[in-house]
């Protein structure tokens, strides 16, 4: 680019991320930056500087869209909060209400057994328990226990012929997985439905391995989603996705070496058009919550995007 005015030839986002030696030390590293910052204005004499509340920790800085503002976190949380409580709010009151339809039916049994002397704490016992014996059930049903064995597989490394160290290789290794699953899918009318999906993941590296750890897998991940579908046309569909911490790696002094990647999460949006039986336009908005977050080591994601196509289904002959 062209030197302006008053940028002195540079111009462009600069990222610098330094690490703790441990969580306790993050504080004293944020103070020590904040100092040399504020020594830098002072004997910077022409020019005045607005850090804007930075050096942020990590989980601060994925809400952050720029370094011109800073992020308003209470309400950014807040809007998180609101979201998951009504998405949670609507089964919540469906089944308080399909819990109050079954206990008009049974009245009378109760009413005989109170006739007979039970006492009102073996009633509502009996009540709870049962509804608790038929939530175990629903969810035991839902359970999903797998395990897998994988051979070659492909697993990414940084690839050390380059500087920055964000270009990764193919390795290929053998592993085992064990996945424990959960998924739920619940209609509260005609249109409107909620799903939940959960899973957690082992891996079993062999003893030959060439890595130690397993990279870039998650040891768990969340799916909250809700979806609402008008005269079976417009299908609108938004989900809450939650990624659990996985190992990455790193180069220091040209050696490799692991490093624990945060907890992530993002927001998508899903809206289709069934024009036909067979075409049908989508739009897909990922990363709605503006997310920059590393799903590889040197390497962020974008904070939205956005997807736009058709699918046409071809008719059998």
């Amino acid at each position: 680019n062209r030197p302006g005015k008053y940028d002195m030839g540079l111009s462009g986002s600069v990222y610098v991320y330094m690490t703790a030696p441990t969580k306790d030390d993050l504080e004293a590293l944020r103070t020590e930056v904040i100092d040399v910052l504020n020594r830098h204005d002072q004997e910077d004499e022409k020019f005045t500087h607005f850090w804007m509340d930075q050096p942020d920790i990590w989980w601060k800085n994925t809400f952050r869209d720029s370094c011109s503002n800073s992020p308003d976190i209470p309400g950014i949380l807040r809007g998180i909060f609101y979201m998951l409580l009504a998405l949670l709010f609507i089964p919540a009151m469906n089944l308080c209400g399909m819990i109050s339809s079954r206990m008009d039916e049974r009245m009378s049994e109760l009413g005989v057994r109170k006739a007979y002397g039970a006492t009102n704490v073996s009633l509502i016992t009996q009540v709870l328990t049962e509804n608790m014996l038929l939530t175990l059930a629903g969810g035991l049903l839902g359970l999903a226990l797998a395990y897998q064995t994988f051979t070659n597989a492909p697993v990414f490394m940084i690839d050390t012929n380059y500087a920055l160290g964000n270009v990764y290789s193919p390795i290929y290794i053998d592993y085992d997985m064990l996945q424990v699953g959960f998924n739920s899918k619940y209609r509260l009318s005609e249109n409107l439905g909620l799903a939940f999906s959960a899973n957690y993941y082992r891996y079993f590296l062999p003893e030959k391995s060439p890595i130690q750890e397993m990279l870039y897998k998650p040891n768990f991940d969340l799916d909250l989603g809700a979806f609402y579908s008008y005269n079976d046309k417009i299908i609108v569909s938004l989900n809450t996705i939650l990624l659990g911490k996985m190992n990455g790696l790193n180069i220091e002094n040209n050696e490799y070496v692991y490093e624990k990647m945060p907890i992530k999460y993002g927001i998508d949006l899903n809206v289709e058009y069934r024009y036909t039986k067979a075409l049908s336009f989508f739009a897909t908005f990922d990363n709605v919550a503006f997310q920059r977050y590393f799903y590889w080591t040197n390497y962020p994601s974008q904070k939205f995007r956005v997807m736009f196509g058709l699918t046409y289904t071809i008719p059998s002959l």
